[in-house]
């Protein structure tokens, strides 16, 4: 029963100090600390550096060095709430701390390259084009985990490899990603509604390759009629049989 009533005389206090004096975040983490309650150390934080986000939000998006050093300030608040976090297990908060702490560090490497690409404060529906829009697919993943957000990686993968032709993105990608095949079907069927340039085709035919699954490799060969392909997966020792099979039991 004291420990109750201690801890709640504690946050009592802690109240009082966000209500009575909300500006003065050092006074406030100074009497949590006092009292070893890290969680509300890391909240406090945390709670600064999306205050400090709301901010930058609301100013016309710019490169400038006032920018960059509010993003400084925000990253070195996400880097202390993950912190304190971590000294009470707060193990889910630490890890959301971490997220937006990597994706500010990404917003502050676009500024510092004079890019003026915006990655913070985005909209849902914002997401899947800012994902298509970055060179490195390390950065498509550091915005995903910072946003809790799973994109159409068919898509993704559409737009990079089969339309640009960017292969390190593939290889990048299969270093965090495995390739089901149920990913080629649904880039195929993007290759097939939409009219892409000639080089396209070419794309396509090498990414397969990289399936796995040899019926489905087989399959979108020869319905893309890459039949030097189908042919010579028929005549290969290593898959003639089970695709005979397959194709014999259709």
């Amino acid at each position: 029963l004291n420990g109750v009533c201690n801890f709640r005389l504690k946050t009592a206090l802690l109240d009082y100090i966000k209500r009575c004096l909300p500006g003065d975040s050092e006074k406030y983490n100074m009497v949590a600390l006092c009292f070893s309650m890290c969680r509300e150390i890391g909240e406090n934080h945390e709670g600064a550096a999306r205050t400090q986000l709301k901010l930058i939000e609301s100013q016309p998006w710019a490169v400038t060095p006032e920018l960059r050093s509010a993003l400084i300030k925000v990253l070195t608040l996400l880097k202390d709430a993950a912190e304190s976090y971590s000294k009470d297990s707060c193990v889910r908060q630490a890890a959301r701390c971490v997220k937006m702490a990597k994706l500010t560090t990404l917003q502050l490497h676009f500024l510092n390259h004079g890019q003026d690409q915006r990655v913070i404060n985005l909209r849902q529906s914002d997401l899947l084009g800012a994902i298509v829009a970055l060179p490195r697919c390390y950065q498509a993943f550091v915005l995903s985990e910072a946003y809790d957000y799973s994109p159409d990686w068919a898509e993704v993968l559409y737009q990079k490899v089969i339309l640009s032709g960017d292969f390190a993105y593939l290889e990048e990608f299969r270093l965090h990603r495995p390739l089901p095949a149920c990913l080629f079907e649904d880039i195929s069927q993007k290759l097939t509604h939409n009219t892409p340039p000639s080089s396209a085709g070419q794309n396509l035919k090498r990414l397969l390759q990289h399936c796995d699954d040899v019926y489905t490799y087989y399959k979108l060969a020869y319905e893309h009629k890459f039949f030097d392909v189908a042919n010579m997966l028929l005549q290969d020792s290593k898959t003639s049989s089970y695709l005979n099979d397959r194709l014999g039991t259709r």
